[in-house]
């Protein structure tokens, strides 16, 4: 809070936010691919993506995600699963 008792929402200057996680969290999510994570943050009641954006990464390799941001809300680490939804067929009778 500001000292007026006003909310802060921004930031003048960003701040550099450091995600790391193991090959293990995401594949225990049933995740499709590594490469399909993203940070995410609640705006406007969706969830909309941080990457990609200026100073911004995803390293596979060291399993870390960077981003760079103004302003502090929730916020989801997310990826792309996959679902299939097959039609049940059932036959009654003899």
């Amino acid at each position: 809070m500001a000292d007026q008792g006003t909310p802060i929402t921004s930031f003048t200057t960003a701040c550099t936010v450091t995600l790391h996680y193991e090959d293990t969290d995401w594949q225990a999510a049933g995740l499709t691919a590594e490469t399909s994570l993203n940070l995410y943050y609640w705006y406007g009641g969706i969830w909309a993506p941080v990457l990609p954006c200026d100073d911004c990464s995803l390293d596979t390799a060291g399993n870390v995600i960077v981003a760079r941001l103004n302003h502090l809300t929730e916020f989801s680490l997310i990826g792309r699963t996959v679902r299939i939804y097959l039609p049940c067929i059932i036959r009654s009778g003899s």
